[in-house]
C-alpha cells in the first residue's frame, strides 16, 4: 500500500464544479446521469496522485473519478451527494 499526502483542492473547483453541480442536481432531481463539471479537473487529480491510481498504484493516463455509490443508485433513491469531512 502506498500513502498519498492530501493536496490542496484546485482554486476553481468550488465554483466551477461543486457549486455548479449542486445547482444542477437541485434543478434535475430525477436525473439518469449528472452533468459533467468534474472532467476539467482530471489533470489536477492526476498530478495530485503522481499519475498513479490510488487503489492499485498503477500508472494511469489521466485522473479518474470513481463513485462509492453508483450515480444511478443515488439518482433513483433520492440520496444526496455527501461532502467529505475536512
Amino acid at each position: 500500500m502506498i500513502r498519498f499526502t492530501p493536496q490542496p483542492e484546485s482554486l476553481m473547483f468550488e465554483t466551477r464544479c461543486r457549486q455548479r453541480g449542486r445547482q444542477w442536481l437541485e434543478r434535475n432531481p430525477g436525473y439518469d446521469r449528472p452533468r459533467d463539471y468534474w472532467s476539467e479537473f482530471e489533470p489536477d487529480l492526476h498530478n495530485a496522485f503522481n499519475g498513479l491510481c490510488a487503489y492499485c498504484v498503477i500508472s494511469v493516463m489521466k485522473g479518474q473519478i470513481d463513485h462509492f455509490i453508483p450515480i444511478s443508485v443515488i439518482a433513483k433513491s433520492g440520496l444526496k451527494c455527501i461532502e467529505p469531512e475536512n
